[in-house]
């Protein structure tokens, strides 16, 4: 499971800055080409929220697809699926455990699927299909799911949070309001817990200058039970 949440971290961290082979292009249920974007997906009192893609084969060689998909946010008492090659994941599931053959030109469904379970907000997944014997010939897409109205938690209760600057150079800081934060962790791309704060007040900041260039994940734990995770690049002091 670690090594396969790597995985999914090196992808999801390279979409921006990897010279990476795209052979596949992905698009969104009125054929628009999201390869790579950013798709958000409303309603309204949901119990169930659905985004339908559609992968292609855009190489002149047949390939091996594998379906894998990184929360990003998501509160903590919803849940998410998907289904690729007819195939259904449940929750527990990062990535598809039987890859899809597509020839020269195939196209295969993908379905994400988000259950809010009475929560309202947002929650951001990232979606990647990747070569199974070649993790740097991959295609992403980032999709963010928007219910509106709760059926069961006010929206006070979910709050607002942020984390700025990013890039970093020589700090970053995390706020929040409507929502008592009790624990931020930082992870490493690698997965590693590298520092954790349990703030008092609704913000708090990390000095980096010390930290090494690269890129780091963070996690934020309210009293609660609502987790949000994000990223944030360090690109070192602008004094070295």
């Amino acid at each position: 499971m670690m090594r396969l949440f790597a995985v999914l971290i090196s992808l999801i961290s390279c979409a921006s800055f990897c010279m990476a082979q795209n052979s596949f292009r992905i698009f969104d249920a009125q054929l628009n080409n999201v390869t790579n974007g950013i798709l958000i997906v409303t309603d309204t009192n949901s119990s169930m929220m659905q985004v339908n893609l559609t992968v292609e084969n855009i190489d002149s060689v047949s390939h091996s697809v594998t379906a894998g998909r990184l929360v990003l946010t998501q509160p903590a008492t919803a849940s998410n699926a998907f289904t690729w090659g007819l195939i259904n994941y449940p929750p527990s599931a990062d990535s598809s455990m039987n890859p899809v053959a597509m020839q020269i030109g195939n196209v295969q469904s993908f379905e994400g699927y988000y259950f809010p379970n009475g929560n309202t907000g947002t929650a951001t997944i990232n979606y990647c299909f990747w070569e199974t014997t070649d993790q740097n010939n991959y295609s992403c897409v980032t999709v963010t799911y928007n219910n509106l109205i709760s059926v069961g938690i006010p929206h006070s209760d979910v709050g607002t949070l942020s984390a700025a600057p990013n890039p970093a150079s020589e700090g970053i800081g995390f706020g929040w309001s409507h929502i008592n934060v009790t624990t931020i962790n930082v992870y490493s791309a690698q997965g590693i817990l590298l520092h954790t704060i349990s703030p008092n007040t609704e913000e708090a900041t990390i000095d980096l200058t010390l930290w090494p260039e690269g890129l780091y994940f963070y996690q934020m734990i309210s009293d609660s039970g609502f987790i949000e995770n994000g990223s944030f690049l360090h690109v070192g002091s602008a004094n070295r």
